[in-house]
């Protein structure tokens, strides 16, 4: 129960985030089957991304779910990198109508706090 209330709450919070990721910066993630995720899986996915990006420990694994689609993904924080810039590692897990993506890489926050693939 506490992790459906969980995962209840997350997709709340993550519907009611402004996305400053620029949608270009994450078309990777989306290049590959793109069809295959609805707008509303698209801009969970995107602002998952986001929240773990700025918010969420080093192995910290967050999960989205749209129920009207059956399209779900997690992604999880493998490393901060601090050393050059404010970076961080991450893995993703997507799954949309039976196909499973799984990608892992790496943002840095630019001076204007925004995120961009390295």
């Amino acid at each position: 129960m506490f992790n459906l209330i969980r995962r209840f709450s997350l997709i709340v919070i993550t519907s009611l985030l402004w996305s400053s990721l620029q949608a270009e910066e994450l078309q990777f993630t989306l290049s590959k089957n793109i069809d295959l995720l609805t707008e509303k899986d698209a801009a969970l996915f995107h602002d998952m991304v986001e929240l773990a990006l700025d918010s969420q420990p080093d192995g910290y694994v967050l999960s989205w779910e749209n129920p009207e689609s059956g399209a779900n993904g997690t992604l999880q924080i493998a490393g901060t990198d601090n050393s050059d810039a404010y970076c961080r590692e991450v893995a993703l897990v997507r799954h949309a109508k039976g196909v499973t993506e799984q990608s892992s890489m790496q943002f840095c926050r630019q001076a204007n706090n925004q995120w961009v693939k390295k």
